[in-house]
């Protein structure tokens, strides 16, 4: 999905020995979603679904946006149930 959706970043890194004068080109690709973040992390994660809809007829259920403020409750947390 990174080749797919992400800009080509490639970069070239040169190596150069400096005891043997022998220096080496290496190609590298930049591409990687770890190094997105909030609105073009977002963007990306879109982009996959949109394409997952639209190449594998496949429905993905919107993100809970209320995932990361859900704090479990210290007695859900160790498996007891709550009393009330």
């Amino acid at each position: 999905m990174c080749e797919k959706f992400l800009p080509n970043e490639q970069k070239r890194v040169d190596f150069y020995n400096k005891l043997t004068g022998e220096s080496e080109t290496i190609e590298t690709d930049g591409r990687r979603s770890s190094k997105l973040t909030g609105s073009p992390f977002y963007d990306f994660v879109e982009d996959i679904r949109q394409w997952a809809r639209d190449f594998l007829q496949l429905e993905t259920p919107d993100p809970d946006k209320e995932f990361w403020r859900k704090r479990a409750r210290p007695s859900e947390a160790s498996g007891e149930e709550a009393t009330t």
